[in-house]
């Protein structure tokens, strides 16, 4: 039933705000492509690359586009979005989880843009449980591009991986360094509650956030503890496109980046990441939801530094990442233990698309096998490391683990994706010691994913 009020609500308060939309004279050339970007321009509102249909001359009291959501537009906008994916996955013989099909996704996304001074999201996720109902919910002020204020519920800025959304990102599994190593105690997609500053500098090629947030994480029995003491999390994350405006096409988009966490709330989360207690277990664990390793011992309140480097570069059809990441735990017998991440990653869309920075594939021709047009198909392949320092005790399991994904994924329109993905991991020292049902050393384990989604 809360679900139910929920969605009501949010769809109450979408239609509440078509009422925002002020009347607007446009006048047809002020509607127009500009065909030097792609983009579609309205007053200073800028529109990604949306339908080849001509729009209609004349005046109009309200604009309605399409750009990642449905956009009722008038001198104030109401962007209406929604995402779902369905997935398959199939594990090998020797993993212990079963083969399952999931809904994975099943989001609404709400945005509102009000007098271009001041924004507001919200975002459901109506596939999980009755606490993970609210993903974004946050009000911006943003008057000055250089210098944006956000305060309620958003995604940290650490990392790169943890910060790109699930439907647009290559592949349909986090990677390990993802899952273990995110902002604070916070889950996997760095979602956390508190107050960010974030703009753009120096013609836009230097992009900053930096958040003070609770670290407030989600619970061993999936419920969100909130925040128990005074101390918060300090994130901070900056990217720079140094040749941004370049002649030379082929470095305009390489992007070099850096951020940092130091956390100190005592807090605990579940197996997707890290928690803390006086007698604790810290587990690390990966996509096939298989722990590889584990800490038994007592850790230090706070004391909990990350930092992660990253590079991205854009060229055509083609698209390079990669991130290294390290954290760090502190035991109370004063020895400290640390964990560390890298991986690589590259896509090719086979048909010529070209590549969109955290954002859609857009076919050439969309799905129409009666003209012979089959979508947009990309390639993308994905290597990977995670390994704990090996000096510390307490510390059992399989402390080095590599994992290699191939995925294919098929756009037969902008709005649906069709993905076949294999993941291959390796753990250096198997995972027989860490209490398995089965009594063979388990050295690899390989998943197999399909997944079907649908973004408008």
């Amino acid at each position: 039933m809360k679900k139910f009020f929920t969605l009501a609500l949010a769809i109450g308060l979408s239609l509440t705000g078509l009422t925002f939309a002020d009347t607007m004279n446009a006048a047809a050339d002020a509607n127009a492509m500009d065909a030097s970007d792609g983009y579609y321009r309205q007053g200073n509102f800028k529109f990604g690359a949306l339908s080849d249909v001509p729009m209609s001359p004349g005046p109009r009291s309200m604009l309605t586009l399409y750009d990642d959501g449905y956009i009722l537009s008038g001198e104030n906008q109401v962007r209406i979005g929604g995402f779902g994916r369905a997935t398959f996955q199939w594990f090998s013989g020797s993993c212990p989880n079963a083969t399952t099909f999931d809904i994975c996704d099943a989001c609404l996304d709400i945005r509102v843009l009000y007098n271009e001074d001041f924004a507001f999201r919200m975002a459901f996720d109506f596939a999980k449980d009755e606490d993970y109902d609210v993903k974004e919910l946050y009000m911006e002020y943003r008057r000055w591009p250089g210098f944006r204020v956000r305060f309620g519920q958003f995604r940290v800025p650490f990392g790169l991986g943890n910060l790109y959304t699930k439907k647009y990102s290559k592949f349909q599994n986090w990677s390990i360094g993802c899952q273990n190593i995110p902002a604070g105690f916070t889950t996997v997609t760095n979602m956390d509650q508190g107050l960010m500053f974030l703009g753009l500098l120096w013609d836009e090629k230097v992009e900053y956030a930096a958040s003070i947030t609770n670290g407030s994480v989600l619970d061993d029995d999936d419920t969100r503890n909130g925040d128990i003491n005074n101390t918060k999390d300090l994130t901070a994350r900056v990217t720079w496109q140094p040749w941004r405006d370049s002649s030379e096409n082929w470095v305009n988009q390489l992007y070099f980046g850096g951020s940092t966490a130091q956390s100190g709330s005592q807090n605990r989360s579940s197996d997707r990441g890290i928690y803390i207690e006086d007698d604790v277990r810290v587990i690390f664990c990966n996509n096939v939801r298989q722990n590889f390793a584990e800490f038994d011992g007592t850790l230090m309140d706070g004391g909990h530094p990350r930092y992660a480097a990253e590079l991205e570069w854009y060229k055509g059809s083609w698209h390079f990442a990669s991130e290294w990441k390290y954290g760090q735990r502190r035991c109370v017998d004063g020895d400290n233990y640390a964990f560390q991440s890298f991986e690589a990653q590259m896509a090719w869309i086979m048909t010529g698309e070209r590549q969109n920075r955290n954002g859609p594939v857009i076919p050439k021709r969309d799905l129409n096998p009666r003209k012979g047009h089959w979508g947009a198909w990309e390639l993308a392949g994905r290597w990977e490391r995670f390994w704990v320092d090996e000096s510390h005790n307490n510390l059992e399991g399989s402390l080095h683990v590599s994992g290699f994904t191939t995925a294919l994924n098929w756009w037969l329109n902008r709005f649906w994706r069709i993905s076949c993905e294999g993941t291959f991991y390796w753990f250096s020292d198997g995972l027989r010691n860490l209490g398995l049902s089965s009594e063979k050393n388990i050295e690899t384990i390989e998943l197999f994913t399909v997944a079907s989604q649908f973004v408008f």
